[in-house]
């Protein structure tokens, strides 16, 4: 299971940070989705190298325990919310609707921010989302934010962008 060691589950178990979906007669664990997607994020922190948001608090040792980064998206994300009116999340929900169903049915001015480290919407994704856009004569301006952290740059580089955003607000 991601390839992940048995002594590791068996350690995560011991310490109840993922207990397996159930444990068969001849003592194996099974996990399930719910499992694999929490160890999913267990993997992904870590190998971020991301320190615990509370000194001497690892989150993993325990379930209340959180990493810096979690701390920060909460934080970042509180604030998006409070500058959000509803009009704003309405454009934004109908946007990626349009998005999602055909790119070329944008016909205002887009401005498409991405990061070659981003594996949610990779490079080319982007790239044929750009061009599907300007294909039915849309301007579509690009912003490439740089960092480590790939889809996560989206929030904790988006200060990056922050001139050509507000050039693209401006105009």
């Amino acid at each position: 299971m991601s390839k992940v060691t048995s002594r590791t589950l068996r350690h995560y178990d011991a310490i109840g940070l993922l207990p397996p979906a159930w444990v068969a007669a001849d003592g194996r664990r099974h996990y399930g989705r719910e499992e694999l997607l929490r160890l999913q994020r267990i993997l992904l922190l870590r190998e971020l190298g991301l320190a615990p948001a509370a000194e001497g608090k690892d989150p993993g040792q325990a379930l209340d325990n959180r990493f810096k980064i979690e701390a920060a998206l909460d934080q970042g994300s509180t604030g998006r919310a409070s500058g959000a009116d509803a009009n704003n999340f309405l454009y934004l929900i109908r946007a990626n609707q349009l998005a999602a169903a055909d790119p070329s049915k944008i016909k205002t001015p887009a401005l498409i921010i991405s990061t070659p480290t981003d594996l949610v919407f990779p490079p080319e994704w982007v790239d044929r989302t750009a061009a599907a856009i300007q294909a039915n004569g849309t301007p579509v301006e690009r912003a490439t934010l740089t960092g480590p952290n790939g889809h996560l740059n989206g929030v904790l580089a988006i200060a990056q962008a922050g001139p050509k955003i507000a050039e693209f607000l401006a105009k």
